[in-house]
């Protein structure tokens, strides 16, 4: 029997059904960042400082935004994105770590699996700042509807959201939830994904952004 890891990295890869997605939104006004408990926060950055195989269930907007952000303070060789966008509430709380990342010569690849979603400008501004570290492609076509987001760094951290349908501009600012589960030091799993990124990197990505 599949475990729900492989389950959800053969999703994004084979479009399997069965997708779940909450509808519940957060009231706009409520920082999402804050909604992270300190508590959930401390156990990532032990599980991230001390290299524990750990899966951190998660699902809110703040939730994913601390979760990159730490992920990319231990980066150290790579850091592979697959998303459908990086919404501006999403970018600015990893825009000063994904720029410390690059900074340190991490290769940092993002594909858009939107292929109508333009890379915004302070990713455009950060590609032309770091044309060897940071690479940007997007979809040659839209990628089917029910699709597991990840990240996938080091080949040991990553984190992989549910199969779900593409979420609008105003959802991502509203904090739609949707279910992920995140690891800082799995090998195996981050292998798969690597796997994956690198077939979609192959055979489905149109010329760099």
């Amino acid at each position: 029997m599949q475990s729900k890891f492989e389950n959800e990295a053969c999703a994004t890869l084979l479009m399997n059904e069965g997708a779940t997605m909450t509808n519940e939104l957060l009231p706009a006004e409520l920082s999402e960042f804050q909604l992270a408990s300190m508590d959930y926060l401390e156990t990532a950055q032990k599980c991230a400082d001390e290299d524990l195989n750990f899966e951190l269930g998660n699902k809110y907007l703040g939730h994913a935004q601390a979760l990159f952000c730490i992920a990319l303070r231990k980066s150290k060789s790579s850091f592979n994105i697959f998303t459908g966008r990086l919404p501006e509430l999403f970018l600015k709380f990893i825009k000063d770590d994904l720029k410390a990342a690059l900074n340190r010569k991490v290769k940092i690849s993002i594909v858009f699996a939107d292929a109508s979603v333009e890379a915004n400008n302070e990713i455009l501004a950060l590609k032309k700042e770091c044309p060897e570290s940071l690479r940007v492609f997007r979809f040659k076509k839209d990628f089917p509807q029910l699709t597991s987001h990840f990240f996938v760094a080091d080949g040991k951290m990553y984190r992989i959201e549910e199969p779900h349908k593409p979420l609008t501009e105003e959802e991502c600012h509203l904090g739609t939830q949707v279910p992920a589960i995140a690891n800082f030091h799995d090998p195996s799993h981050a292998e798969t994904l690597e796997n994956i990124y690198k077939t979609i990197c192959s055979e489905h990505v149109s010329m760099a952004v």
